[in-house]
């Protein structure tokens, strides 16, 4: 529950007021109606000024409110090479990296923006956030003081600060905060509802039934005051009160997963087996279902460290209980293409497809994984299906692009590719696609243009750093192929293949010193 509370805390990217929870997080890819915005506009002013800091931030902002947490993340990413001190959009990669779950991600840059802005109200709330949600409430509630302390009049940084205070089990100091809450904010339910809560846990029944019900007035469609009024009343003892209260609940919240249990025991204990098996029931269904969403998010921090065994292991837990889990089977997918396992990673795609046809990145990933497979026909008909669905999705371009690549088909490979560079100028993973097309389409000039540009933005890829100081090597540009073999080397210290090379390379310096 208090995960649950955490999460609902934390501010969109955009960092605009109001009290949305997190949105859900359709995959990358996904046809998706736009919250606000024009990406088209966007994108437009992104070609026009490729320097300029907004429209990435503009960009980063629609895909968001769209749920694609990864294309936002990119499009941040490239701001912040563009101007590595911006505090504002350290602030919105924290955001976007805690809605992942990756924690140190998200303190490092929180920090960064604190620095420079150390009295943002909306910085220190948020800061407050990564604490609540990693467990640290003492220090959560000294980070939402500081933004009450700058922005008094707003209520959820108020309302978060009891909050905090309470989970640190400060228990008096929390009532008296509550209180105050209250008092700023009379005409709100939720804080009526803690304040009972934490009453009823102080034995002080009376009080907790009078701030229930003032909840239940304030706003009658609170699930949580029907709730509390429902725990109050079994508390209590007063077992029919305790079922109409908890009836109220599931009408307005059906899957509120608490009260499900609490029903399976009051009626078990009211004589009604039936009834109680019944909710029992209902109650574990919907923890399954929370529990793989659970395992799913654990799973991506596995794939974004390359840890693909354990996440391959989660994710088929994910899936088997809830076997129509598009988000746990896309990224079981993922796993098993970068562990090679292509005809098992094709079959995955192709349920993902027969749950949601219109998800264009797991066509592309299908028509890459069939491509490899050496399936032609059947690949260049699923990547050629994902383009035209795919639209303004940098990571469709990107992984078509892929697929056509590894059938060498050059021209369809390098149209889509150029697609994912004019959407994302400098991505890693397309500038390494293109330098890689460019050379096996014996393109050599093109190739020249991407060979370092790729190699700066993939700097600890062992595997592209050799490829490219191979391929200076081959131009006879020896000083600069030496100089990415011992970056190659230094991502990957024990590869006999490019120490061999290195020493080639450094034989040929050598000489050509001597000769001169």
């Amino acid at each position: 529950m208090n995960k649950r509370i955490g999460l609902a805390l934390l501010l969109t990217l955009a960092c605009a007021a109001g009290g949305q929870s997190l949105p859900s997080q359709p995959l990358p890819g996904q046809a998706q109606p736009l919250a606000d915005g024009d990406e088209a506009a966007a994108l437009e002013a992104l070609r026009a000024a490729p320097d300029q800091v907004e429209p990435y931030i503009r960009l980063a902002a629609i895909n968001d409110r769209r749920g694609k947490l990864h294309i936002s993340r990119n499009y941040l990413l490239r701001a912040l090479e563009l101007a590595p001190g911006h505090s504002g959009v350290h602030h919105l990669l924290s955001v976007n990296y805690a809605r992942i779950e990756d924690w140190e991600k998200a303190f490092v840059h929180m920090e960064t923006a604190l620095k420079s802005e150390p009295r943002n109200a909306a910085m220190r709330y948020n800061a407050g956030n990564l604490f609540h949600n990693t467990g640290k409430f003492p220090e959560a509630s000294q980070q939402y003081r500081r933004a009450h302390l700058l922005d008094p009049a707003n209520f959820r940084y108020h309302y978060s600060l009891a909050l905090a205070t309470e989970l640190a089990d400060q228990r008096e100091e929390a009532l008296a905060e509550w209180t105050r809450v209250i008092e700023a904010h009379p005409g709100k339910a939720a804080p009526y509802s803690r304040r009972a809560t934490l009453m009823m846990s102080l034995g002080r029944g009376e009080e907790a039934h009078r701030d229930a019900a003032k909840a239940i007035s304030l706003d009658p469609k609170s699930a949580d005051a029907h709730y509390v009024l429902g725990r109050i009343h079994e508390q209590d003892r007063e077992l029919p009160q305790a079922l109409e209260a908890y009836a109220q609940v599931v009408a307005i919240d059906p899957e509120h997963v608490q009260t499900r249990y609490r029903l399976s025991l009051v009626h078990r204990r009211l004589g009604d087996a039936e009834e109680a098996g019944k909710q029992s029931n209902i109650y574990r269904s919907l923890k399954a279902r929370n529990d793989a969403l659970d395992t799913v998010a654990r799973a991506a921090n596995s794939i974004a460290t390359g840890n693909y065994s354990f996440a391959e292991t989660q994710l088929g837990e994910a899936v088997r209980i809830d076997p129509e889990n598009v988000q746990a089977l896309y990224h079981l997918g993922m796993v098993r293409q970068e562990q090679h396992k292509f005809a098992e990673a094709a079959t995955t795609f192709r349920t993902v497809l027969s749950l949601d046809p219109e998800l264009a990145m797991a066509r592309a990933t299908l028509g890459l994984a069939l491509a490899e497979l050496g399936r032609r026909e059947e690949a260049r008909h699923e990547l050629g299906k994902a383009l035209e669905s795919g639209g303004d999705s940098y990571e469709v371009a990107l992984f078509a692009g892929r697929g056509f690549l590894r059938l060498e088909d050059f021209a369809r490979a390098e149209a889509a590719l150029v697609r994912a560079l004019d959407l994302w100028p400098s991505h890693p993973g397309a500038l390494a696609g293109a330098f890689e097309l460019y050379v096996m389409w014996d393109k050599t000039q093109r190739a020249r243009a991407y060979a370092d540009l790729a190699a700066e933005a993939n700097p600890n890829d062992a595997k592209l750093l050799f490829l490219v100081g191979l391929f200076w090597a081959g131009e006879g540009e020896l000083e600069r192929a030496r100089s990415r073999l011992q970056r190659a080397r230094t991502a990957l210290p024990g590869d006999d293949n490019i120490s061999d090379l290195l020493a080639k390379v450094d034989e040929l310096i050598a000489r050509q010193a001597r000769g001169r």
